[in-house]
Protein backbone atom coordinates (compact mmCIF):
# COMPACT_ATOMS: atom_id res chain seq x y z
CA UNK A 1 0.00 0.00 0.00
CA UNK A 2 2.93 2.36 0.50
CA UNK A 3 4.06 2.10 -3.11
CA UNK A 4 0.58 2.86 -4.43
CA UNK A 5 0.11 5.73 -1.99
CA UNK A 6 3.52 7.10 -2.85
CA UNK A 7 2.65 7.13 -6.55
CA UNK A 8 -0.73 8.81 -6.01
CA UNK A 9 0.40 11.45 -3.51
CA UNK A 10 3.50 12.32 -5.57
CA UNK A 11 1.49 13.29 -8.65
CA UNK A 12 0.80 16.89 -7.49
CA UNK A 13 4.52 17.38 -6.84
CA UNK A 14 5.37 16.07 -10.30
CA UNK A 15 2.72 18.29 -11.88
CA UNK A 16 3.92 21.41 -10.03
CA UNK A 17 7.52 20.72 -11.03
CA UNK A 18 6.53 20.20 -14.69
CA UNK A 19 4.54 23.44 -14.77
CA UNK A 20 7.29 25.42 -13.04
CA UNK A 21 9.97 24.12 -15.43
CA UNK A 22 7.78 24.82 -18.48
CA UNK A 23 7.16 28.40 -17.35
CA UNK A 24 10.76 29.00 -16.30
CA UNK A 25 12.34 27.52 -19.44
CA UNK A 26 9.79 27.90 -22.27
CA UNK A 27 12.38 27.52 -25.05
CA UNK A 28 14.20 24.52 -23.61
CA UNK A 29 14.04 21.36 -25.67
CA UNK A 30 15.02 19.31 -22.63
CA UNK A 31 11.96 20.51 -20.71
CA UNK A 32 9.35 20.85 -23.45
CA UNK A 33 10.23 18.21 -26.08
CA UNK A 34 8.54 14.84 -26.11
CA UNK A 35 9.93 11.78 -27.83
CA UNK A 36 7.74 9.02 -29.21
CA UNK A 37 8.79 5.53 -28.19
CA UNK A 38 7.32 2.46 -29.84
CA UNK A 39 8.06 -0.96 -28.38
CA UNK A 40 7.00 -4.22 -30.02
CA UNK A 41 3.52 -5.42 -29.02
CA UNK A 42 2.85 -2.22 -27.04
CA UNK A 43 1.21 1.05 -28.01
CA UNK A 44 3.50 4.02 -28.60
CA UNK A 45 3.95 6.48 -25.74
CA UNK A 46 5.54 9.89 -25.19
CA UNK A 47 8.73 10.44 -23.15
CA UNK A 48 10.08 13.69 -21.77
CA UNK A 49 13.67 13.72 -20.52
CA UNK A 50 13.04 16.43 -17.93
CA UNK A 51 10.24 14.37 -16.37
CA UNK A 52 12.34 11.22 -16.33
CA UNK A 53 15.28 13.00 -14.67
CA UNK A 54 13.20 14.91 -12.10
CA UNK A 55 11.06 11.94 -11.10
CA UNK A 56 14.08 9.66 -10.81
CA UNK A 57 15.92 12.21 -8.64
CA UNK A 58 12.78 12.72 -6.50
CA UNK A 59 12.32 8.99 -5.89
CA UNK A 60 16.03 8.53 -5.09
CA UNK A 61 16.02 11.46 -2.65
CA UNK A 62 12.86 10.38 -0.83
CA UNK A 63 14.13 6.80 -0.66
CA UNK A 64 17.44 8.06 0.76
CA UNK A 65 15.55 10.11 3.33
CA UNK A 66 13.45 7.08 4.25
CA UNK A 67 16.58 4.98 4.75
CA UNK A 68 18.22 7.63 6.96
CA UNK A 69 15.07 8.39 8.96
CA UNK A 70 14.51 5.81 11.71
CA UNK A 71 11.02 4.37 12.08
CA UNK A 72 9.93 5.83 8.74
CA UNK A 73 7.20 3.22 8.23
CA UNK A 74 5.82 3.84 11.70
CA UNK A 75 5.65 7.58 11.06
CA UNK A 76 3.86 6.93 7.75
CA UNK A 77 1.43 4.67 9.59
CA UNK A 78 0.61 7.38 12.12
CA UNK A 79 0.20 10.01 9.39
CA UNK A 80 -2.05 7.64 7.45
CA UNK A 81 -4.13 6.97 10.55
CA UNK A 82 -4.55 10.70 11.16
CA UNK A 83 -5.40 11.30 7.51
CA UNK A 84 -8.00 8.55 7.24
CA UNK A 85 -9.54 8.95 10.71
CA UNK A 86 -12.37 11.20 9.49
CA UNK A 87 -13.34 8.76 6.73
CA UNK A 88 -13.17 5.64 8.87
CA UNK A 89 -14.44 6.80 12.26
CA UNK A 90 -15.83 10.32 12.42
CA UNK A 91 -18.06 10.52 9.32
CA UNK A 92 -19.75 7.10 9.75
CA UNK A 93 -20.58 7.89 13.39
CA UNK A 94 -21.93 11.32 12.44
CA UNK A 95 -24.07 9.74 9.72
CA UNK A 96 -25.41 7.24 12.28
CA UNK A 97 -26.31 10.11 14.61
CA UNK A 98 -28.21 11.95 11.87
CA UNK A 99 -29.98 8.88 10.47
CA UNK A 100 -31.09 7.57 13.86
CA UNK A 101 -31.61 11.02 15.39
CA UNK A 102 -29.33 10.33 18.36
CA UNK A 103 -29.65 13.16 20.86
CA UNK A 104 -26.47 15.08 21.74
CA UNK A 105 -24.88 14.21 25.07
CA UNK A 106 -27.10 11.13 25.52
CA UNK A 107 -25.51 7.90 26.77
CA UNK A 108 -25.40 6.43 23.26
CA UNK A 109 -23.93 9.66 21.84
CA UNK A 110 -21.17 9.69 24.49
CA UNK A 111 -20.35 5.99 24.05
CA UNK A 112 -20.12 6.27 20.27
Amino acid sequence: HLVGGYQIYSQPIYSAADKWCSRRYPDSGFVNSFFRLKLPFLPAFQLNMSRICFRTAYVISTTGLAIMFPYFNQVLGVLGAIGFWPLIIYFPVEMHFVQNKVEAWSTKWILL
